[in-house]
């Protein structure tokens, strides 16, 4: 159990160095304001009271959106419902907005 949790917080860590390695080159290109970024996971490992059951853990994944303008930094949603099939339409609505 140990190395496994090991091996998933190495994932999480390595994630995150993408994820910023991502916004350091769109600042670089002065593109960062004219991007949208989303970053999903699904629910992880399967560990006890998580992935394969009902529980809060099981059900609530991570979804953080950046859009210029729109979000707001640090806003949580907590009321609504997500899935990922709400993602398409989504994008292509943001999409078709004048930026």
């Amino acid at each position: 159990m140990r190395q496994e949790l090991a091996a998933y917080c190495s994932s999480v860590r390595r994630s995150d160095d993408c994820a910023g390695q991502v916004i350091r080159v769109l600042k670089e290109l002065d593109a960062y304001d004219n991007t949208i970024i989303m970053f999903l996971s699904d629910h992880g490992m399967p560990f006890p009271f998580a992935k394969p059951a009902m529980y809060y853990l099981s059900t609530h994944t991570p979804l953080m959106v950046r859009w210029y303008g729109v979000t707001s930094s640090g806003a949580a949603d907590d009321h609504h419902v997500l899935g990922t099939v709400d993602l398409f339409p989504t994008l292509a609505e943001m999409l078709s907005q004048e930026w």
